[in-house]
């Protein structure tokens, strides 16, 4: 089986990749198992590697691809080895080291920075949430592995990204102050959703949450029944609330506690479908797909 690491230095407080590197090839080392490793930081770059490598390499042959990284290069790694899931051997890992890594807290009490146990361990099937949008070169088809977020949390990256860029704040007080500015603006979003029923949801909200996995923002739990292999979507609703409501509910969302509390049943919808179509009411949305954030129009969920 051969073994490619995808490396991005970007990801979280831009690492000098060069010690996460040599644990690499001591693990390969000790272990007699050959490790091939790529360092790429350019946007998109990852999914390229991956494309690149499994287009060479020969019919059937089993690889294992760990994307080093955060969320946004798992996305890039899973996007770029799907097109060759039938044709090849694929199993993927994650090496955590981005800013919020809220994929792998779905797996607790496993050490995602053990390369010997990532080059040793056994493959869990995972679910993955597929969606369509179009462009100007027609539509398009992608794969989320843990959340996508509109409205508020998706703002809040937005934001965060821009006070990181301005280099006076990182990590969790960036966080935390993208928190403050998009609770100050309260932008939401204006959605209409159609769900696999045939019900609909549609007007001002303050936040829609699509999961396969239960957190997003570095470990708020705002999905809290999400199962990676249910098959199945979890989609959280939170209306138009105010900012009072919405801060007085925030401590048990993001603990994931906040589903039987009243306060959140006069203001939440939670529901588990197997599609979903969302359509921004007012030209376009932001859309967050496991912590990169696109415009896009209408999308569909599966």
């Amino acid at each position: 089986m051969k073994n490619l690491f995808v490396v991005n230095p970007a990801a979280g407080k831009a690492m000098d990749p060069e010690p996460l590197v040599q644990k690499i090839r001591q693990a390969g080392n000790e272990m007699d198992l050959p490790v091939e490793i790529h360092i790429t930081d350019e946007p998109g770059g990852s999914e390229h590697v991956v494309r690149k490598y499994l287009a060479s390499a020969p019919v059937r042959e089993s690889v294992r691809i760990f994307a080093a990284g955060g969320d946004g290069t798992l996305n890039e790694v899973i996007n770029g080895a799907y097109p060759f899931f039938s044709t090849h051997q694929i199993h993927i890992g994650c090496i955590p080291t981005g800013t919020g890594n809220d994929f792998i807290r779905n797996f607790p009490g496993r050490d995602f920075l053990d390369m010997e146990r990532q080059l040793s361990a056994e493959s869990r099937q995972v679910d993955l949430i597929q969606y369509q949008y179009k462009t100007a070169l027609g539509e398009t088809s992608r794969y989320c592995v843990n959340m996508f977020n509109i409205g508020f949390d998706c703002d809040v990256v937005y934001r965060t990204g821009q006070i990181k860029n301005g280099h006076f704040l990182h990590g969790s007080m960036a966080y935390l102050a993208g928190i403050l500015v998009t609770l100050i603006k309260k932008e939401g979003a204006d959605l209409t959703i159609q769900f696999d029923d045939g019900s609909v949801h549609s007007g001002k909200i303050l936040l829609m949450s699509t999961g396969n996995g239960c957190y997003c923002g570095g470990g708020i739990k705002g999905i809290p029944k999400a199962l990676v292999d249910d098959g199945k979507m979890d989609i959280s609703i939170v209306e138009d609330a105010t900012r009072r409501q919405f801060m007085q509910l925030f401590p048990k969302y993001a603990k994931g506690i906040h589903l039987e509390d009243p306060r959140a049943q006069e203001i939440l919808t939670y529901r588990q479908c197997k599609w979903a179509i969302v359509t921004p009411n007012r030209g376009s949305m932001r859309l967050c797909t496991d912590g990169e954030i696109q415009e896009t129009g209408t999308i569909e969920l599966m």
